[in-house]
């Protein structure tokens, strides 16, 4: 008989049938394809999620620590069906557990993994590897959820500095103090926060701190370079930066090169993070605004990420 006489004779039995239509669900091929679909970089969901490359890496080989690829799925938007709802993966593994009815004995026994091992996993103490074997075996036709959408997520001021800038920032200038227009979605973790998410407004609010960072929405840059210059002058902040659109007529933009800032002019257009968790090239050219910085930091940033320093005179 031809292989391919074969193989449809195959598919003619019920089980065979099932097998096709539900072959197992790879999470961690999922977290790969979601983090390259979102343009980022291992490093780049690293320092989104809080944890290294290495363990993008790690779980992205079907591996690592469950923690991590918590974080990870968290970072990039990752829900799964089948599995009870709740906040903490491992949680919801105990709670589908407990569902069906099942003993931490039987699950073991099914799974083929000792009784401790899977304790160890509902306390979130296993490795991935681990994870995925208790997955398929409770819920063996588990999928990613769809992503629900929300007016959130279509807000075009709603765009997140890039991981990879964050990066750089931190590198070159150190821990931010205080972000003025922070959202819960950014990676951008100041000791500080300012959120108008919850009442809060770093137009009317003062800001002072050591190093200020801002990241304001575009129909309003004109207003908020105005306040970063009137902010500069209080002489309360030791180094400020301000990621905007690259709008060179911008009256608010003259006076800050007048004044002795420093503006970074990015090379190509940056991809923004939209609270979907997924990222999209900006619709504009994007500089960075800074005073108070030294030519050993603004040399280190621009070592890092592609484009130029400007200004009046050096």
């Amino acid at each position: 008989m031809p292989p391919k006489t074969i193989a449809k004779a195959a598919l003619c039995d019920p089980a065979q049938r099932a097998a096709v239509k539900y072959a197992p669900f790879d999470l961690c091929a999922e977290v790969k394809h979601a983090r390259i679909a979102n343009l980022l970089s291992p490093d780049e969901l690293a320092v989104y999620a809080g944890c290294s490359a290495k363990d993008i890496h790690d779980i992205e080989a079907g591996g690592g620590k469950v923690e991590h690829l918590a974080r990870v799925m968290d970072s990039l938007k990752i829900d799964l069906t089948a599995i009870k709802r709740g906040t903490m993966l491992h949680a919801r593994l105990t709670a589908t557990r407990q569902a069906k009815k099942w003993t931490i004995e039987k699950l073991a026994a099914r799974t083929g993994l000792c009784i401790q091992r899977v304790a160890d996993l509902e306390m979130g103490k296993v490795d991935v590897k681990d994870l995925l074997i208790v997955l398929n075996t409770l819920e063996p036709h588990y999928r990613r959820r769809a992503s629900p959408s929300t007016q959130d997520a279509h807000d075009k001021d709603s765009r997140f500095t890039p991981p990879s800038i964050v990066q750089a920032i931190q590198s070159a200038f150190g821990t931010v103090d205080l972000d003025p227009c922070a959202h819960s979605n950014s990676p951008m973790r100041a000791a500080n926060q300012i959120k108008k998410e919850i009442g809060g407004d770093g137009l009317n609010e003062e800001w002072e701190g050591r190093l200020v960072f801002v990241n304001p929405p575009y129909s309003r840059a004109s207003q908020w370079l105005t306040k970063v210059n009137a902010e500069w002058e209080k002489g309360k902040i030791d180094t400020l930066l301000c990621l905007s659109n690259a709008k060179t007529d911008a009256a608010a933009l003259h006076k800050a090169l007048q004044r002795g800032a420093w503006v970074f002019l990015f090379e190509g257009r940056l991809k923004y993070l939209k609270p979907d968790g997924t990222s999209e090239p900006s619709s504009q050219a994007s500089m960075m605004i800074s005073y108070g910085t030294s030519r050993s930091q603004r040399e280190i940033f621009a070592a890092s990420v592609a484009g130029s320093w400007l200004a009046l005179s050096t």
